[in-house]
Formats: structure tokens, sequence, C-alpha cells
């Protein structure tokens, strides 16, 4: 219900009340949750109105538990909760238990719904109100997670009734994995034709629905995917420990390390979850970090968090300089982690790039890992940063080139073609990174691994480093 915009509720209230009853009406038929928004960022200036408005919904729809009241849609950063908000939606709420004792009402928090924190540490005297949060994919990103997650912490019960994308999607794919693993509800915005980031129709989709895939934007046929598929999407499988204690055996080294086979202590009726207050062994039936079925073979770790780590018992067979080949798959960059051996660290923190998907392996190379001969020492994988998927590390002595028969691929770039950043693969750490127009041009040089390329026109490059020439395109 657009409250004080022009033509809303308080200039054409029959009119636009009709409109409210069409779609509620509809959703009541139908079976589905619906929620009845008072659409304002000045409620608080229309408390009367707001009141009477509720009254006659609690009468007209209270019978009915899939009937859901919002009565602050966005309140703006200059107000004050305890001082504004909160006394509002109590006047407000108190009129609408007066009718219906136990539906749920969503109240809406100060910047745009934004600080649930504020909200947690003063909240209503209600047990079935929910608190609002309302996201941005490309302008909102971890700040905003993290006061969620504090909220949540504290026990206050959050509701997602908006989100949508506007800049950069790459972000979406961590929102919706916080939205999965807190068990939130959300409301995606919107169902529109209007070109704008966050429509999930193309402006040609007809306005009498029966839409098909190509009546969607990009960002629509994603969140269809994700509506569809939000049963089972993300789950991770808690799965039953079917391997035995010899599986936590020592290893050698050099040789394979396989992620799952972590030092835990595991017995058979356990259940893996790995978390930073045990040093990678605790057991629950929920699942944060797990094991899950690898298409790659056997079993890889998953849903890695900051500061968790894995612990491995080892046997270092003989003394050198080692290569580590690590396999991991993300959705998206940002992932990072380092190696320790008995508690010293043995490497720099490692990023882990994009590699296309959940079950899609790369392997980053950490080079000149200076390891000492000696029998059942501790290696661990420190993750300073989370979001991806672990498999197998495996270990060769570049003084003997000792391996398994593991296949090490190729100096590679990914993406390619390219927009903003790209990742040399395989790349040795430390070294320089040229990049070359095609008149034979030196544009910029570089040591890192993720290489910032929006800067540059679109066209073909060469990247000369670790002594490969390799094409890349940049769009």
């Amino acid at each position: 219900m657009g409250v004080d915009e022009t033509g809303g509720y308080i200039t054409n209230p029959a009119i636009e009340k009709q409109k409210v009853f069409d779609v509620v009406d509809a959703c009541i038929a139908e079976g589905l949750y619906v929620i009845i928004d008072w659409h304002s960022h000045h409620a608080e200036n229309y408390k009367t109105e707001s009141i009477a408005f509720f009254k006659e919904m609690a009468t007209k729809y209270g019978q009915y538990p899939n009937v859901i009241y919002e009565i602050y849609n966005e309140p703006l950063d200059v107000t004050s909760w305890s001082k504004t908000i909160k006394p509002y939606a109590v006047d407000v709420i108190s009129e609408i238990r007066k009718i219906d004792p136990d539906n749920l009402i969503l109240v809406g928090t100060r910047t745009w719904s934004q600080e649930v924190v504020e909200a947690g540490n003063d909240p209503i005297n209600d047990v079935n109100v929910a608190y609002v949060l309302h996201f941005y994919v490309g302008s909102h990103a971890q700040t905003l997670r993290d006061k969620a997650q504090q909220a949540l912490d504290n026990g206050v019960p959050l509701f997602v009734s908006e989100w949508g994308v506007w800049g950069s999607d790459s972000d979406m794919e961590n929102w919706m994995i916080f939205l999965k693993n807190n068990k939130l509800n959300w409301c995606n915005w919107a169902i529109t034709t209007k070109v704008e980031p966050s429509s999930v129709l193309a402006s040609s989709a007809s306005v009498n629905g029966n839409w098909k895939d190509s009546d969607l934007t990009p960002i629509g046929k994603k969140i269809k995917n994700y509506m569809v598929n939000w049963p089972n999407w993300g789950a991770m499988p808690v799965e039953k420990c079917t391997l035995t204690t010899a599986a936590y055996t020592t290893m050698n080294l050099p040789g394979v390390v396989e992620a799952e086979n972590f030092d835990a202590g595991c017995p058979d009726s356990s259940y893996h979850d790995v978390d930073a207050s045990n040093q990678g062994g605790k057991y629950r039936t929920t699942s944060s970090v797990d094991i899950e079925t690898c298409t790659a073979g056997g079993y890889n770790v998953g849903y890695i968090e900051k500061d968790e780590w894995l612990n491995y018992k080892v046997n270092v067979k003989s003394s050198g300089l080692y290569k580590v080949s690590v396999s991991v798959a993300a959705m998206t960059a940002g992932g990072k982690f380092k190696l320790q051996m008995d508690g010293v660290d043995v490497s720099n923190e490692i990023a882990v790039p994009a590699t296309g998907g959940w079950q899609t392996w790369m392997n980053v190379d950490v080079n000149d890992i200076n390891l000492t001969a000696k029998n059942a020492s501790n290696l661990r994988l420190y993750f300073t940063n989370g979001g991806f998927n672990l498999n197998k590390l495996t270990f060769t002595n570049t003084v003997t080139g000792v391996e398994d028969d593991y296949i090490q691929p190729k100096l590679s770039i990914f993406p390619n073609p390219a927009t903003d950043y790209i990742t040399i693969l395989g790349k040795i750490s430390g070294s320089k990174v040229l990049v070359v127009n095609m008149l034979g041009e030196n544009l910029f040089e570089t040591e890192d691994e993720i290489i910032n390329i929006s800067s540059i026109p679109s066209g073909v490059y060469l990247i000369k480093t670790d002594g490969q020439i390799l094409k890349l395109i940049k769009n």
C-alpha cells in the first residue's frame, strides 16, 4: 500500500485499498502467503491513518494465518528506533492485536531497514513480531551480513521482506548462502518490466503472466532458479561418517592429502562438522562446514568459513622445498587460506579464484614450501576467508620431483574472455606478470595472481609470465 506518494492511500484511500483487497483475496484463494505492507519512509507521520488501515485489514483477514502485516516498510536514517519507530509500531500493533492476536507482524528498522541490531537491543514485547532486513546485491555486502548475524546471534527474529540487485550480482551467492544457512524467509524485488537492475521481467514481457524463461531478465532467471529449487538449493548433505578410523591414520609426504580425511578422531557414528572452536573436529547433526560427495571422486570439504581450520597428521619423508597443488572450487573469488606445520606458518595467504561452480575444480599452486623430515607432524589448513570447497592437496618434492600420478594443469587464465578481473592459474608466487598489447607495448606489470584489467580497452592482449605467453581477450 503506497501511503504518501502521489495518488497513494492518503489522497485516494478507497481505490488504493481495493487494489490491496484484490491481491490479498487472490493469494488466499491460491493458498499463498501475502504481506500487507504499509509502504512509507515516514510512517510515524501517518500513525492515525495506519491504525485505521490495519484495523480494517485485521478485521477482514485476521482469520487467515497466511496473511502477514508489515506496518513500516523502510524508516529513514534520520529517525530513531527507540524514540520514533518503536513507539509508532507499539501503538499500531496494539490496535491489531485487539482484533488479531497472533498473525505475524513485521516492523522495519532504521536506515532503510538495515539497523536490525538496534531493534534487537530494544525489542517490542510481542512474540509474533519480526524485524525487517532489506538489502541490494551490489550495494550491500559483508558488513550488512555481519550486522544481521549479530542480531540473529542475539536471538532477534529477522524477515527479509525486500532484496534485489543494484549493480554487480557477483555477491548474490554469498547472500543466498547466508539466507539459507540462517533459515530466513525472503521476498525478491521486483516482478516488473521496468528497465532497472532489480527487474525480473524483460521489458517485452506480457502484463498477463504465463511467462517463459525468454520473458525473464538474466537476473530474473537466477531468481527463478533460487525460488524453484530453494528447498534443496545449497543444501550440503549432512553425511554420516562412513570412514573407518584407519582413514585418519598418518599420511606420507610427498603424496596426496584428501581434504575429508582431517584428523578429527572421528567415530563411525558421528557426523562431520568443522568448527574453529575445536580444531577441525566437532560432531553434530547440523551442517556448517561438512563433507559431501565430490564429482571428481570420493568426498570434498565444503561450507568453509573464515577462521576455521582442518588438521592432518603427516609424515614428512624428506626435507626440502615442496610444491603443494590445492584442488579448490568456488562460485566467486575471495576465499583465502594458508598452510601451517606444527603451529608455524609455512606459506603466505593464498587466494582462491572463482572456478565457475561448487564442483568445478581447479588447482591453486603453493610453491617453495620448506618442510623438514619428521614423523607425526601436524599439518593445518587455516582459512583466513571462506566461501569455497576443498578437494585434495598434492605435495611434490621439487628437488626429487616425487609426487603421485596426479596431473598438474598447465598455466592458464580464468575467466577468458574477461571484463574486470582475471586469475593466472598455476602462476609461481611472486613472479612477474606483463600485460602486453598486440603492438608489443608493455601496458603494466604486476606480481599478483588476481589482476584488475578493467582499465584497459576491449581487445586482444598477451600475458607473459613464468616463461609462457598466454592470449587474453578483454570484453
